[in-house]
């Protein structure tokens, strides 16, 4: 039964995030970031804001002009705790808590439309 409402619910919608907080869902518990999450994030001021969360503001400045392969590498790296990386537990980007936040200078819209298959950056 929860499976089936569970396929029925618009992901996004107001009902869901309401759900998620009455219910004090976790996500961080039930999500880990992957390599197709890495595959859709492709926009550098994403990647740049969920690198200073998970390595710092420091971090995130020395690397921002890095290749994106890079940036995403160092985001992993902080999440498994590998290359000398301080390992950061149960991370989830702030538009999958509930309630779901916004990273600074960015909105939920950018961040989400990043994540789109077919979405293409601005060339620099």
């Amino acid at each position: 039964m929860g499976v089936v409402m569970a396929e029925t619910l618009a992901a996004g919608s107001d009902l869901i995030e309401t759900l998620g907080v009455h219910l004090d869902v976790e996500m961080a518990y039930y999500w880990t970031a992957d390599a197709a999450f890495f595959d859709l994030v492709r926009d550098r001021e994403v990647l740049t804001a969920l690198l200073a969360d998970v390595g710092g503001a420091g971090i995130a400045a020395a690397n921002a002009s890095e290749k994106i392969k890079t940036v995403k590498a160092i985001i992993s790296d902080h999440l498994t705790g590998e290359n000398g990386r301080e390992k950061h537990e149960a991370w989830l980007p702030r538009w999958m808590a509930f309630p779901p936040s916004a990273y600074p200078a960015l909105d939920l819209g950018k961040a989400a439309q990043a994540m789109q298959p077919g979405h293409q950056r601005k060339r620099q």
